[in-house]
């Protein structure tokens, strides 16, 4: 199922049974199950012995130590350096920063009071998260945007779930008999996806994204309904993809320049403020520019995101 708004351009669904509701951008359907896709290697969790809790209520790194039950408070900003660690509760407002390479955990949770403070985790380096139980991700969440590969493992049974709207998530998700859960709207999901299911009941508005390689899952529409699978297909790079912005700053409308080796294959825009929030989203040409933005925007910084088949480039934008 995909529903209003979703976007999935300009990849490709391939499924026994697609149903879209109208007002989306998923327009390269082929009624067939998939039956290709990456074959990824799962990592299991690995056993440790974990003790007490630890708090972190101020800016710092948290000391070492194998913690049971690890907190990282509203507003603090957190570096950990461990390997092993029980429960992880990030508060909203929170900006954790992670550098192991190798990373055992039972269970992750971003949770959110009711503030519009954004939370963010980031990861140092490439880095491999394997998953006892569950990873929970809430409202206004950025986990590892911009970052190095992430690849979290989960084992059967488990589910990976974005429960909180106007979140962005750049992470791949390894979990062969386990579920991808989506149950907002507003969410952006990057990377690549291996699971048996992929649930989004209660979700529209949700952009899928590959990096350089492809989207592979399984759709469940109820447990009683026919399983499908979707793979989002990347085609072969453009070999020069650039986009320039004149008029930047400004006070009026930014000036987008976008030029690729490749001229037939179509450039998707879409313009978004700091929270993830859309404000446009257009299909164009290589070669084209376009003019975004108007005087009703407001002052501040904002996000140009081009893409061309797997060719991202994202841009700031400043309005003054």
């Amino acid at each position: 199922n995909f529903r209003k708004n979703d976007i999935l351009d300009p990849y490709v669904v391939r499924a026994k049974n697609i149903n879209t509701t109208l007002a989306l951008a998923v327009n390269n359907k082929f009624f067939f199950p998939a039956s290709d896709g990456p074959v990824v290697t799962f990592l299991p969790y690995t056993a440790a012995t974990l003790s007490g809790s630890y708090t972190r209520t101020t800016n710092g790194i948290v000391p070492a130590g194998n913690y049971l039950n690890l907190t990282i408070k509203r507003g603090v900003t957190a570096t950990v350096n461990g390997s092993n660690y029980g429960n992880i509760i990030i508060e909203d407002g929170a900006q954790v920063t992670f550098t192991s390479t190798n990373i055992n955990l039972i269970q992750l949770q971003l949770i959110k009071a009711n503030t519009s403070s954004i939370s963010v985790v980031n990861f140092s380096n490439p880095t491999v998260v394997k998953v006892r139980d569950y990873v929970l991700i809430s409202q206004r969440s950025r986990v590892n945007i911009g970052g190095p590969k992430v690849v979290f493992h989960l084992p059967a049974s488990k589910t990976f779930e974005v429960t909180g709207s106007n979140s962005l998530v750049a992470v791949d998700v390894n979990s062969p008999d386990g579920t991808l859960l989506l149950s907002a709207n507003n969410i952006t999901m990057t990377g690549l996806f291996t699971v048996k299911e992929v649930k989004a009941p209660l979700a529209s508005n949700v952009n899928w994204y590959a990096t350089n390689y492809c989207i592979t899952a399984t759709l469940t529409r109820s447990a009683t309904e026919a399983i499908e699978e979707v793979y989002a297909v990347t085609t072969e790079q453009p070999t020069d993809f650039t986009v320039q912005v004149m008029q930047n700053p400004t006070h009026t409308n930014f000036i987008l320049n976008i030029k690729s080796d490749d001229i037939t294959t179509p450039v998707f825009v879409r313009i978004m403020d700091l929270n993830g929030k859309v404000l446009l989203q257009q299909k164009t040409v290589a070669g084209s520019t376009i003019s975004v933005g108007d005087a009703k925007w407001n002052k501040g910084m904002y996000v140009a995101e081009v893409m061309q088949a797997n060719k991202r480039k994202t841009v700031k934008l400043l309005k003054l």
